[in-house]
């Protein structure tokens, strides 16, 4: 008996390794064979043999991390290149190393080799985009571990985004306006998409606009029946709402209502629409960069809701400036009268001066930690404790609030400026995936029921053919591979910035030294950068870029 266990315990383990356990139990006069399903439970082999452990992407990647932290990109990269190098790299986490490879490439001022990598990246990100929709279906009883990594939709638009900003740094502009148009397709893509999903949800917040139009009896009743109630249509919203207030909503509260109620998911992107922008002035396209301002500052007005990034008042001086200067007279009115406090830029700023584009990439982007929970599920007749993992991003340490950026001539003549946030990349990707945690969760619940189903059934098969101890032993070995196989997909593009933020400098043609001190929000000194020999060009446009940690850890 302990034999037939002992062997038992050992088909499981090795059959951790295949997507499906078939075991069969010997017994007199013949057999039981028992099908589990099981996914992904390579974890359980190392379990039991910790003799050799391999290196995992998660190891390799805090080595990574702590490379770049120092500024040793070259280590990094060397380090990262282990991955791939010892034979641990999957096929399924080929995009996943482009492109952070890509990023620290990018970092080490190889840029052609960075978008050699994010080319690659992108056709493969799209091949599997296409393919998704039969993969996905899978991915219901099996992990999403065993899934190609595709990318998140963030994460496939800032690869366009690095790659526009290796072009700049190579000085082929109109590369990286290629670059940005891809960005614009995509944007558009994921837009067309997500209205098709988008629902709308009667919220606190909205009353607070709407309070104004409710009369306090009977509306009000009627209002907190409707509170927190989904709508699947902008029109259903709309009907809801004009049964609470007995009345349609007129603009512009319509519009702000709307805009409030609306369930966000990322389909757009404020960073890339002013970087555009940036780069088509740098074109002389100045058509194109009205439009990209205009859609940056449509977009950061969203930002501003979901991820607390204000509009910066640049943006503002860049529309003003611009539609001056195309004679736009009757847009330039609307912006003047929306921005009554800002100050105007000349409108031929540029003509005679260079202009100075600063861009800092701010600690690291989020990371996925692991949750776990038990939930009763229905199996049956009859409700069971199991055990659920999904996904949440943990924010990495950023303190810095601002950075205050001098030019310092070599007659001693200053120009300063604060920085702006531009992008939070650690804000979008922790809302990117509570939009979508509901589906993460169906999908775990539907794997840990499948695991359920599957255990019972070998523990039955296994006491049937070997009493109560087989079967006892057959249902801890297959809880065993459940538990340990239930792991989340903990892939990301970790080498992002958790933020990046932005300074714009007007100056006259010369050479100057920049010195950048980063600041807390409680105005402490974080540290400083220094870059001398910045030379600047009447007419043209110099980029700059810098790397900055303000501290280490999650939160």
């Amino acid at each position: 008996m302990r034999k037939l266990i002992y062997l038992f315990c050992v088909a499981v383990l090795a059959a951790s390794m295949m997507s499906c356990i078939r075991i069969k139990i010997p017994k007199k006069g013949g057999g039981v064979s028992v099908s589990v399903p099981v996914e992904d439970v390579s974890a359980t082999v190392s379990a039991f043999t910790t003799a050799s452990v391999p290196l995992t992407a998660e190891d390799n990647l805090n080595t990574v991390e702590e490379h770049v932290v120092h500024g040793r990109y070259a280590e990094a990269i060397n380090e990262l290149r282990k991955w791939r190098e010892i034979g641990e790299l999957e096929a399924k986490d080929v995009v996943l190393y482009d492109i952070q490879m890509a990023m620290l490439l990018h970092l080490n001022g190889e840029f052609k080799k960075s978008n050699q990598l994010l080319d690659h990246a992108e056709r493969r990100m799209d091949d599997l985009f296409t393919k998704s929709l039969t993969t996905e279906a899978s991915s219901y009883v099996t992990n999403d571990n065993t899934l190609p990594y595709e990318g998140e939709d963030f994460e496939k638009v800032m690869v366009n985004i690095i790659g526009a900003l290796n072009y700049v740094f190579l000085q082929q502009w109109n590369e990286a306006l290629v670059e940005m148009r891809k960005v614009d397709h995509k944007l558009n893509v994921y837009s067309d998409q997500y209205k098709k999903k988008a629902s709308y949800r009667l919220t606190e917040k909205s009353l607070q606009y709407l309070q104004p139009q409710i009369s306090p009896d009977s509306a009000s009743a009627k209002w907190k029946k409707l509170k927190d109630r989904r709508f699947p249509t902008q029109d259903d919203f709309l009907d809801a709402a004009k049964e609470a207030i007995g009345d349609e909503l007129k603009e512009p509260m319509r519009s702000t209502v709307l805009n409030l109620a609306e369930e966000s998911v990322y389909r757009e992107d404020a960073f890339a629409r002013y970087l555009s922008g940036v780069l088509y002035e740098a074109l002389g396209e100045e058509n194109d960069a009205f439009i990209a301002y205009r859609k940056a500052y449509q977009t950061f007005q969203t930002y501003q809701k979901d991820y607390d990034t204000l509009v910066p008042s640049r943006l503002k001086r860049d529309l003003l400036r611009v539609t001056k200067k195309l004679g736009l007279m009757t847009e330039y009115q609307e912006y003047r009268n929306a921005f009554p406090a800002i100050d105007e830029i000349p409108a031929n700023a540029l003509n005679a001066q260079g202009e100075l584009v600063f861009l800092s990439y701010n600690d690291l982007s989020p990371v996925k930690v692991q949750h776990t929970v038990r939930i009763p599920v229905p199996v049956g007749t009859r409700l069971h404790l199991m055990k659920i993992a999904f996904p949440r991003f943990a924010v990495r340490t950023n303190k810095v609030a601002y950075a205050e950026i001098q030019l310092k001539s070599a007659q001693g003549k200053k120009i300063n400026q604060q920085t702006f946030e531009v992008e939070n990349i650690g804000a979008i990707a922790i809302k990117d995936l509570d939009d979508r945690i509901g589906r993460i969760r169906t999908k775990a619940i539907a794997r840990a029921t499948a695991k359920f189903v599957a255990v019972k059934s070998a523990e039955k098969g296994a006491k049937q053919a070997l009493g109560v101890f087989g079967g006892f032993a057959a249902g801890t070995a297959g809880n065993t591979v459940a538990n340990i196989s239930e792991r989340i997909d903990k892939r990301s593009w970790r080498l992002l910035p958790g933020k990046i933020q932005m300074g714009r400098l007007f100056a006259s043609p010369g050479v100057y030294h920049l010195e950048v001190q980063y600041y807390s929000k409680n105005k402490e000194l974080l540290g400083s950068r220094n870059y001398p020999d910045i030379r600047v060009d009447a007419g043209k446009k110099t980029f700059v870029r810098a790397r900055f940690f303000s501290g280490a850890g999650t939160n």
